[in-house]
């Protein structure tokens, strides 16, 4: 069953969601789609280089994806 995720633009609302699988939608800013999606598992809620909040999600093939938290629009753990 899966679960939507309150207020998924919030550091702090990923902290109980840190070794789970999930699914987020977030914000292109330069590319000609405004959205993309990544599915996988939370590894880490960290400051990037600039200093903003990130999410690093492991996807199945063990690719790291790397989203700032501000960016993320929709999200939902499994």
């Amino acid at each position: 069953m899966s679960e939507g995720i309150n207020e998924p633009s919030s550091a702090d609302s990923w902290r109980p969601y840190l070794g789970r699988r999930v699914s987020v939608r977030y914000r292109l800013h330069s590319d000609p789609s405004p959205f993309s999606e990544g599915v996988g598992v939370v590894q880490s809620i960290s400051p990037d280089a600039g200093g903003v909040p990130s999410l690093k999600l492991m996807d199945r093939r063990g690719d790291t994806i790397v989203v700032p938290v501000v960016d993320v629009v929709a999200a939902k753990a499994f």
